[in-house]
């Protein structure tokens, strides 16, 4: 089981247990843009408050916006905020299963995910 880890260019920040492969969520646009979180855990946590695994300096962005896990053998990402929503591919949702590439829209922040070995 390995952890989740927080990367970016100035930290690490490793925590959580794994499932068969991993994933990169990249900010490809955005206030937070640069910040990269890898994991290889179960679940990681994503919004604007502290305690988060990836926290995004975004005002439009929920304190608790969404959570990408993987579960029934997909990775998902699921909408845990309560009135800002998010888009895949300009289409709004509550929760998706993700594909390698896919790219989530939140507030003013674009999010890039990414399978990894």
């Amino acid at each position: 089981m390995g952890p989740v880890t927080v990367v970016s260019e100035t930290n690490r920040l490793d925590i959580g247990p794994a499932p068969p492969h991993g994933f990169r969520l990249s900010v490809t646009r955005g206030p937070s843009e640069g910040l990269v979180v890898e994991s290889r855990g179960t679940q990681i946590s994503v919004g604007s408050a502290p305690g988060n695994d990836l926290v995004l300096n975004d005002l439009h962005v929920s304190r608790r916006h969404l959570i990408v896990e993987w579960s029934e053998g997909s990775y998902w990402v699921r909408y845990a905020g309560l009135t800002n929503g998010m888009m895949i591919s300009d289409r709004a949702f509550h929760a998706s299963i993700l594909r390698d590439g896919s790219e989530l829209m939140l507030g003013e922040t674009t999010l890039h995910f990414e399978v990894i070995e």
